[in-house]
């Protein structure tokens, strides 16, 4: 068995895109020693998120946005389109046994909000390897529009649908 404890926080629940994400690895000796100098091997990862805005509950928030069907697209700043987007990156543990992972999303817009997982592996010299995984929300923008068309529409009416915008707490 490991004698190693390993351990990952994201420093909020949540970020908007164009934020830069902070995580928090530390890593200690189950004698309670902190694991000083090892090498820390990261890979962090955007995945599609579920999040609905509180107080929108029968709007729209994004089905009508890419429709349905649609595939959602990834685009970097140069506007090209990517599959996933995902970095791999390696520090060492400093006197406490803890690194600090930071990291801003190379992308100019999400199709939607996005999971970022952090994966982190330590090290150490008896090849005993510690790991520890965490995630962070992100939201593609600060607010969320929402449409609610009317229940029944009948040909030749005129629609009078709600638009309103949530912000993620749900204000």
């Amino acid at each position: 068995p490991t004698e190693i404890d390993a351990d990952a926080d994201a420093r909020q629940d949540a970020y908007t895109l164009g934020d830069t994400l902070g995580f928090d690895v530390s890593g200690k000796y189950l004698f309670g020693a902190p694991m000083k100098g090892v090498p820390l091997r990261y890979t962090l990862e955007l995945e599609s998120a579920y999040f609905r805005p509180r107080g929108s509950d029968g709007f729209d928030i994004d089905r009508w946005i890419w429709g349905e069907g649609a595939l959602p697209q990834l685009t970097t700043s140069d506007g090209t389109r990517v599959a996933d987007v995902e970095t791999e990156g390696s520090v060492s543990l400093d006197a406490s046994g803890a690194a600090e992972v930071t990291w801003r999303p190379p992308v100019a817009q999400l199709p939607g909000p996005m999971r970022v997982e952090l994966v982190a592996v330590l090290d150490d010299v008896t090849r005993q390897q510690g790991s520890a995984v965490t995630s962070a929300l992100l939201h593609p923008g600060e607010l969320y529009v929402g449409l609610r068309l009317p229940d029944e529409v009948l040909p030749h009416s005129t629609l009078r649908p709600e638009v309103a915008a949530f912000d993620h707490h749900g204000t």
